[in-house]
């Protein structure tokens, strides 16, 4: 089973790094990139035979503990199914961004 864990910071925190390269993109003839929000992304592979829910207790305590800093980051975590197709590209289409904060990939 393979996850991905995205770690951002949180909208209300300014955005340093984010606000430079929209600033070099600009520079560099790109007028249409009117922001940029930068973060991590973490690939990881877990041991073959955990069951969904024990992988994403111990993803979603992973990312809260270790991970981010929950005062200024927010973090999503996926569960992908690469049995059934569903690999790193298609793991975007799942996202369920409706709630501020933590946000984890709906089911």
């Amino acid at each position: 089973m393979q996850a991905i864990i995205r770690v951002a910071l949180k909208k209300t925190v300014l955005d340093v790094q984010g606000r430079a390269i929209t600033k070099a993109l600009q520079g560099h003839g790109h007028e249409e990139v009117l922001g940029v929000r930068q973060g991590k992304f973490f690939e990881i592979e877990l041991a073959d035979g955990m069951r969904p829910e024990t992988a994403r207790a111990s993803l979603e305590r992973l990312a809260a503990d270790v991970l981010s800093n929950p005062v200024i980051e927010d973090y999503e975590v996926a569960l992908l199914d690469v049995a059934e197709g569903k690999g790193r590209e298609q793991w975007r289409e799942s996202w369920d961004t409706s709630e501020p904060g933590k946000r984890t990939r709906s089911s």
